[in-house]
């Protein structure tokens, strides 16, 4: 604009002038920025005077703003015809940075080539102002998106969340909001959008699933208006997360209709009534059948109404004792059928909060069938007790009656093997007494057993505890087994330390126990088979024996049956091994009544070891 023609000197200054007296901000603009002409509001603004000193306008453009305004400059330019608004950051003469805004055209011929005018306005208050609206729309909780169909036109960040994205920004380049509505309810959103911008009646507030960036649906309350967007109509949504709430409602919805399955399903009858006076709010099936009543003549009426409890005081002693505890159970009572029947019940309670009245849930059945079952099992009990006990008197006399004649039969054999009165000729009379004597010896052992079996199971079996040395009693009754474990081709062994402590115990029953113990390994071991009889302290303080043998051993329904009295493991016709099977049922319950216990460890065809522990307190004090 220096080398202008000479004839735009006077039509500058004429601006200028002109200018002058213009309120606002408008300024002639060379091609290189300098300022031509200015209002006298421009001046004071930029803080310069045209009459004394030349001014550049780029010299007071914020730097980030220094290309926008170059390229605007340019393009006016190259077309005479363009108008354009521009908005530039301008440094005032006191340094405070305003953002100005307005139209810039050119303005040629009379100011030579390259000229443009600027009219501007001060929007730093509009732009302050939309700064606040966007934190407040920041700040906000629910999701907010305005768009004009599919394309989003602005977004908050908590609209961003909802679908997974990271800020504003990656929610905005999204292309569309279709991708993120649940494919089942795309349809309807999308009529709703195109209803509201074609101006047809559309529902206001509505609820639907977006889908998250992650695949999570998101249930959201929307709430949507039109708006005025850069002069066309435009779609505002508030998006409210109501996922938990749904979730809330869906686990509600799934809890009542698995009460109501239970409630109407059960077998016990369910009954639900006001707390504050009993009246019935509702009832199963269960309960009707029960006590014959239909649904209508229940519900509205209290059981004192209808009649169904026997006792009026049962309801009041409910509520006291659920007042006290807060739930009750297993109650029996009395209730009366329509019919009039009386009914045996049994019934639990609680209280129910239910808005401002409380519920009281009562649970409950039908127990005549068990009590009538239960007086069965009673009196077949008795029956039984007598019958056991009518069995222990009969085998205790008898076994009475049979031992006086039999010491008879044991004494005039005794003479007679021995020949005490001369001797007999035919030795063959000598074996039969033998015989005889062998066999009354058998009878009197089976006798004793079931006189000994008899007294335990009526329990009156005596018990003289002492402290005995166990060494002693076993060596005695390993002397008393020995013959018949040699005759019978037997390895009898034993490791009984020397320090044993002394046991409290009955030294009879005890000698009873060792001797069934090893008649039976001998029994049932075979030849050049070995048996063992071991004693010991064991970690925790008690004393521990066993009597282990290599021989036929029994399986775990053996060892069931062995434990049963009269049972034995070899059950054929023909026995190989006699006996009564009393043996081991009166070793277990001699060990049981001095305090111990007994254990068995057998394997069929590699033996049986039995173990016998009575506990540290059954050791005599040193």
């Amino acid at each position: 604009m220096v080398d202008a023609a000479p004839q735009a000197a006077p039509a500058a200054a004429l601006l200028t002038s002109v200018l002058g007296f213009l309120p606002g901000m408008v300024m002639a603009l060379g091609d290189d920025s300098r300022v031509l002409a200015a209002t006298a509001d421009a001046q004071r603004f930029l803080g310069i005077d045209l009459t004394a000193a030349p001014a550049r306008l780029d010299e007071h453009i914020f730097a980030e703003d220094q290309q926008l305004f170059t390229a605007a400059l340019n393009r006016l330019h190259g077309d005479r015809a363009m108008r354009t608004t521009l908005r530039l950051s301008i440094r005032r003469n006191d340094g405070i940075v305003r953002l100005l805004e307005g139209p810039l055209a050119r303005a040629d011929d009379a100011l030579g080539k390259g000229v443009a005018i600027w009219t501007a306005i001060d929007v730093t208050p509009c732009q302050m102002a939309t700064e606040q609206y966007r934190q407040v729309l920041e700040g906000l909780s629910q999701g907010i998106i305005i768009h004009r169909g599919a394309r989003p036109l602005y977004c908050n960040s908590a609209l961003a969340n909802l679908i997974g994205l990271q800020n504003r920004d990656a929610a905005m380049a999204q292309p569309s909001i279709v991708p993120f509505v649940h494919p089942d309810d795309l349809p309807q959103v999308m009529e709703n959008i195109q209803a509201r911008l074609i101006g047809r009646p559309a529902p206001t507030d509505y609820q639907f699933r977006l889908i998250s960036v992650d695949g999570n649906e998101v249930w959201v309350d929307c709430r949507s208006s039109v708006v005025d967007w850069e002069g066309e109509p435009a779609v505002l949504a508030c998006c409210f997360d109501i996922t938990d709430r749904k979730a809330a409602q869906t686990a509600q919805r799934q809890s009542e209709e698995l009460f109501s399955r239970v409630f109407e399903t059960s077998p016990d009858f369910i009954a639900l009534m006001r707390l504050s006076d009993g009246v019935y709010v509702n009832v199963n099936k269960s309960f009707l059948n029960l006590f014959g009543f239909k649904r209508e003549e229940v519900i509205g009426h209290s059981a004192a109404d209808l009649g169904v409890g026997v006792d009026p005081a049962d309801r009041d002693r409910i509520v006291e004792a659920l007042r006290n505890k807060r739930s009750v159970q297993g109650i029996e009572l009395k209730g009366r059928a329509k019919c009039g029947e009386i009914r045996d019940i049994q019934i639990s309670a609680d209280i129910i909060a239910f808005d401002d009245d409380p519920l009281l849930l009562v649970i409950g059945r039908d127990i005549a069938d068990r009590k009538r079952q239960d007086a069965e099992l009673i009196a077949s009990k008795e029956s039984a007790d007598i019958a056991n006990r009518a069995k222990s008197e009969f085998l205790a006399n008898m076994s009475h009656e049979l031992r006086t004649p039999l010491n008879a039969i044991l004494g005039f054999s005794e003479i007679i093997r021995s020949q005490i009165h001369g001797r007999i000729e035919d030795q063959k009379y000598v074996e039969y007494a033998n015989d005889i004597h062998a066999s009354g010896t058998h009878l009197l052992d089976i006798i004793n057993d079931i006189l000994d079996l008899s007294k335990v199971e009526a329990g009156r079996l005596e018990v003289h505890e002492a402290s005995l040395a166990l060494n002693d009693v076993l060596a005695n009754c390993l002397r008393l087994v020995g013959p018949r474990a040699r005759e019978a081709g037997l390895d009898l062994k034993s490791d009984l330390p020397g320090d044993l402590p002394l046991l409290i115990a009955d030294e009879r029953l005890m000698k009873q126990i060792f001797l069934n113990l090893l008649s039976n390994a001998v029994k049932f071991t075979p030849r050049g088979g070995e048996i063992l009889v071991a004693a010991r302290i064991d970690e925790d303080g008690g004393f521990e024996i066993r009597v282990a043998d290599t021989g036929i051993g029994m399986d775990k329904g053996g060892i069931a049956k062995a434990k049963m009295p009269f049972g034995q493991v070899d059950s054929s016709l023909n026995r190989k091994h006699e006996g009564t099977g009393l043996g081991l049922p009166l070793v277990l319950a001699f060990v049981e009544r001095q305090g111990g216990a007994l254990a068995i460890d057998s394997t069929p065809g590699q033996g049986t070891t039995v173990i016998i522990r009575f506990p540290a307190d059954k050791i005599a004090a040193a």
